[in-house]
C-alpha cells in the first residue's frame, strides 16, 4: 500500500470532487506536497481530514 495518493485518489476516498481537493490543498485545510509540479497527499492526512469533517462525502455515500 502506498503512503501517498494523488488528489484524484483523495477525492474518491473523501467522496468529493477533485477540484474540491485542490481547493483544500490551496487553502491549507488539507496538507500535501508538490513533487515535480504534482500534488501528493498522505493517506494519514486524508484520514485526519475525513475524521475532522464527518459530513464530507455524505451526499456521495447516500447516492450509491
Amino acid at each position: 500500500m502506498q503512503n501517498e495518493m494523488t488528489p484524484v485518489e483523495a477525492a474518491k476516498v473523501l467522496g468529493v470532487g477533485r477540484l474540491y481537493v485542490y481547493e483544500l490543498l490551496a487553502s491549507g485545510l488539507l496538507r500535501g506536497r508538490k513533487v515535480l509540479g504534482r500534488w501528493l497527499v498522505s493517506r494519514r492526512e486524508v484520514e485526519r481530514y475525513r475524521q475532522g469533517h464527518p459530513r464530507v462525502g455524505k451526499r456521495a455515500a447516500s447516492n450509491g
